[in-house]
């Protein structure tokens, strides 16, 4: 967030951009944005439209996702739940990805939600659950809190590891939908999501964020509706302000955030349960899903759009006014030596000249020890034409010869 504040008085045109992953992210970011400019304005006594004429292009692009690839690898269906010891007459939903209460999900909603449909059918509901655990400590209390939950059955892939890829394919294969009831701000996109729906999975997820962009609802699968609740706005800016001094570290600010976002639970049920009992109406959604993922996310289609996003950025920036085209000074903020020009003496015309000492080798030894690291960065800055330059100041400096000639 600090970073885009910063944007409003940066070196930044029409022409550059700062690419969103998501309609919501985009949404967010143009909030900050239009916030600070319009504090700006009021201190300066300036318009506001004035300082946005420079605010840097907004797209939206998707992250690439290897589309083709899963489509082509996915191994036969009874062959993936004997792999994975899955029971073959078993309605298997997956959940793919982190497993974190800071910066994912709180699974206990989506547990207590799938226990609750488990409990009223005649056939095993089994919730597959691939990704990592966000540490011991994280997932031995999840490990807790299945055991509470009586009638669901759970199957873990993961751990404290990654899978494999092949063992992520099977679970694809041998599962019937997919669920992702993410409740993190730390969530703008959802790979996951379109991983599973490159696999042929319909997907019941959250109405949150990037994931609005992801599933057209009723279509490749369910959206559920979400909200923050009433409280949420009273204790926000001090979550906020606590993160910005250092007081609370963003994981834990995340996570109490994510506390204060509900979900229709009760709608997931329902979708749940919807697509499990019609096994035509999930196939369908399934192949949707499959045909929206190649087209819209797979690397080779977001290739293209950056692609496009570079003429078009090209175009801009060659139309502008000549004034734009000049080179500007750096910010002092990036340039220490301009910046910390007034610790230096003041400047009265005359230069002092270090009568250099001769060093034996074992005194050059022992300071190379700790300043070659330093002085190699230094070198690794300048052209071969100021090398030279560079030794003499840095024997200047130490008022020795430190350098062959």
């Amino acid at each position: 967030m600090v970073r885009l504040e910063e944007l409003t008085s940066e070196n930044v045109f029409s022409w550059d951009c700062l690419i969103c992953s998501s309609t919501a992210g985009r949404e967010v970011v143009q909030s900050v944005l239009t916030q600070r400019e319009d504090r700006q304005s009021r201190r300066a006594g300036v318009s506001a439209k004035s300082l946005r004429q420079h605010r840097p292009q907004l797209p939206v692009i998707p992250l690439p996702i290897p589309v083709k690839e899963i489509q082509s690898v996915l191994p036969e269906r009874s062959a993936a739940r004997a792999a994975l010891g899955l029971p073959r007459d078993a309605d298997v939903v997956l959940w793919l990805g982190r497993l974190t209460l800071l910066s994912k999900s709180d699974q206990a909603p989506t547990y207590s939600m799938l226990d609750c449909l488990a409990r009223q059918r005649q056939r095993p509901l089994v919730l597959l659950e691939l990704g990592p655990d966000d540490n011991p400590e994280g997932g031995a209390a999840l490990k807790r809190l299945r055991s509470c939950f009586r009638h669901l059955q759970f199957r873990r892939l993961g751990d404290e590891k990654p899978v494999t890829e092949g063992v992520k394919y099977q679970a694809f294969a041998a599962s019937d939908i997919g669920i992702s009831l993410v409740d993190n701000v730390q969530e703008t996109f959802g790979q996951s999501v379109v991983e599973m729906m490159a696999a042929g999975l319909p997907v019941v997820l959250s109405d949150w964020d990037g994931y609005r962009d992801l599933v057209q609802d009723g279509c490749h699968g369910f959206r559920v509706p979400s909200r923050w609740a009433e409280v949420s706005s009273s204790l926000s800016v001090n979550l906020g302000w606590n993160h910005r001094v250092g007081l609370d570290p963003y994981p834990a600010v995340a996570g109490a955030l994510a506390q204060m976002v509900q979900l229709d639970l009760a709608a997931a049920r329902d979708c749940i349960s919807t697509l499990l009992k019609h096994v035509h109406l999930r196939k369908s959604m399934g192949a949707a899903a499959a045909r929206w993922a190649r087209e819209q996310f797979d690397r080779s289609v977001v290739a293209e759009r950056y692609q496009q996003l570079f003429v078009e950025l090209g175009e801009l920036r060659a139309h502008a006014l000549e004034e734009w085209h000049q080179p500007s000074v750096p910010p002092l903020a990036i340039d220490p030596v301009h910046c910390f020009q007034p610790f230096a003496s003041p400047s009265n015309g005359q230069a002092f000249v270090n009568e250099l000492a001769e060093v034996d080798p074992s005194l050059r030894q022992s300071l190379e020890e700790q300043r070659l690291p330093l002085w190699k960065m230094l070198a690794s800055h300048l052209g071969q034409d100021q090398q030279i330059l560079l030794r003499q100041a840095l024997e200047q400096k130490h008022g020795m010869r430190l350098f062959d000639r």
